[in-house]
């Protein structure tokens, strides 16, 4: 998503008309200049506009009117034919009602608001990126290079992490981690510790990496076996082996959807909650 090309939409739109923008924000792909952090500047001017984020978004959508425009075309000038050497792209015209655009709607709830304080997180991590340089493992995830899964070990303290006082409560190493959980996320600032922990359980289960462990517990029970297997496919260059990072992946099941999920002593099953129905 690219500032001019929001810019020369946004005037074509009249100023009454509310106006939602989704999009990811990933270090590396600003970096790369992909995508512009400087849209949340346009949104923040136009009255009825807003940007929210979802990690895991790929699709491109565009309705109104109660028809939507689906396919290849991103929200720049080259996708659009703004621009002198265009890319060649698809959009279909098709009813807002169709079944999947009402799924990809459902999934688009799980976005959360853009803020300043996020932008300013993903910039920095962006700045810090050289792209001569080799890729780092750790800073892959963070910035969106490939599958993400939590490497903080200790779940229950990244409340802690996001306060004012983590530098002095916490050590460096765990801070570093979890910060970069965190990032990751784009958990917003300025949230009391309920809302985080929506947040942080709400963002977890939109990660594509999570999604065949969190589908295999709603069918009835993942063992570790099939969690540490799953883990093991999904070849992440990261500092934990596929079994720590399925013991982390637990943990963090256990400290953000209490609720609804369990891990079974001994076993080590986690399985819904008694008499909770499939579904997250």
């Amino acid at each position: 998503m690219k500032r001019h090309t929001v810019k020369r939409i946004l005037s074509r739109v009249p100023g009454g008309i509310p106006v939602k923008l989704v999009t990811r924000w990933r270090a590396y792909e600003v970096r790369c200049g992909v995508s512009d952090l400087e849209v949340l500047d346009l949104v923040k001017d136009r009255p009825n506009t807003s940007l929210e984020i979802l990690d895991a978004l790929h699709a491109k959508a565009y309705l109104c009117d109660g028809t939507a425009l689906i396919g290849s075309a991103n929200l720049t000038a080259t996708a659009l034919g703004w621009a002198k050497d265009n890319n060649v792209e698809l959009l279909f015209n098709v009813p807002a009602s169709a079944p999947e655009i009402v799924d990809l709607m459902a999934a688009l709830e799980n976005a959360v608001l853009a803020t300043s304080d996020m932008r300013d997180t993903v910039q920095a991590a962006a700045d810090a990126i050289d792209l001569n340089d080799p890729p780092d493992p750790q800073l892959d995830q963070a910035a969106g290079l490939g599958p993400w899964l939590p490497i903080s070990s200790a779940p229950e303290r990244l409340w802690t992490a996001y306060g004012e006082e983590a530098e002095q409560r916490l050590t460096s190493s765990y801070l570093n981690m979890a910060r970069a959980d965190l990032s990751a996320l784009s958990i917003p600032s300025g949230l009391n510790e309920n809302e985080f922990n929506a947040a942080v359980a709400s963002a977890l289960c939109t990660m594509p990496a999570m999604t065949p462990m969190l589908d295999g517990i709603d069918r009835g029970e993942l063992s570790d076996a099939e969690a540490i297997q799953h883990i093991k496919g999904l070849k992440i260059e990261g500092p934990l082996d596929a079994a720590m990072q399925w013991e982390v992946v637990r943990n963090w099941l256990r400290v953000f959807l209490p609720d609804t999920i369990e891990v079974v002593a001994a076993t080590f099953i986690t399985r819904k909650q008694p008499g909770v129905r499939t579904g997250r």
